[in-house]
């Protein structure tokens, strides 16, 4: 169960299934490719152990859920919306990215105006285009 997600073009949900858990629902991906990262997930024993068992040799990101869906290392993908963890616009990603560039690696260690405020409000832009869904009946 994906606590917060992010996803290339809206992701498409189907209200059909969908449970409500006080204010919030849980509710299934109808591509589950789409679903491109995760902030922060539940995992029951058996997932965990089917991922786990799947981790050597590394073929996927951990977060590529449908890829794992398609390896059958995962049986079941839902979300949870409203999102009930946040991601802090601050933050730098934890993967360790080592292709940035010169420039890109100097506009991120500047903390003069504007710089830090147009990395923020880009990263607003960003999430805002990466947390659309679409809702299917």
């Amino acid at each position: 169960m994906l606590l917060n997600f992010r996803s290339f073009g809206a992701c498409r949900l189907s209200r059909a299934s969908a449970v409500t858990v006080g204010e919030h629902r849980i509710l299934q991906p109808l591509k589950p490719g789409q679903i491109v990262s995760a902030l922060a997930y539940l995992i029951g024993a058996d997932a965990a152990a089917s991922l786990a068992a799947a981790i050597v040799p590394v073929r996927l990101n951990s977060d590529s859920w449908g890829d794992h869906m398609d390896r059958g290392t995962l049986h079941s993908l839902r979300v949870v919306l409203p999102r009930p963890v946040a991601q802090r616009l601050s933050g730098h990603s934890t993967v360790g990215f080592t292709d940035i560039s010169p420039l890109r690696r100097w506009l991120t260690r500047q903390t003069f105006w504007p710089i830090p405020q147009l990395r923020i409000a880009n990263r607003k832009r960003v999430r805002r285009q990466m947390q659309r869904v679409e809702w299917v009946d």
